[in-house]
């Protein structure tokens, strides 16, 4: 899988984490959100450079109204996309010092749930 992402984003020097650190199930419930944030930028033991982060969203026949989305943010925090976070979606996204994201507030009386 590391592969292939590494072939269809042309990038190069991309490893797995064998410790899989920050690596997990994010389920969020009717009124959770998270403000905007930068994901985590090194493995467990500060070696090695978090380039890419994966998002795959499983909650089936997820709708926009639902919140619980992504949302990308420009660096002034002024101006933002909104990305459904629909089934079976994989979001890869990169970790920089720029790639500010959050996630809009669950409205549904359901779970979000994203690994």
């Amino acid at each position: 899988m590391v592969s292939l992402i590494a072939k269809v984003l042309a990038l190069s020097h991309i490893e797995p984490d064998p410790a899989l650190h920050e690596v997990g199930l994010l389920m969020i419930f009717e009124g959770d959100f998270l403000n905007p944030y930068l994901d985590n930028s090194h493995d467990g033991k500060f070696n090695r450079y978090q380039r890419l982060n994966l998002l795959y969203y499983v909650s089936p026949d997820w709708i926009l109204e639902n919140g619980g989305n992504l949302e990308l943010w420009d660096t002034s925090l002024k101006n933002t996309t909104t990305i459904l976070s629909k089934t079976n979606r994989l979001i890869v996204m990169e970790t920089n010092k720029t790639t500010l994201h959050s996630v809009s507030p669950l409205k549904a009386l359901r779970l979000r749930t994203c690994v």
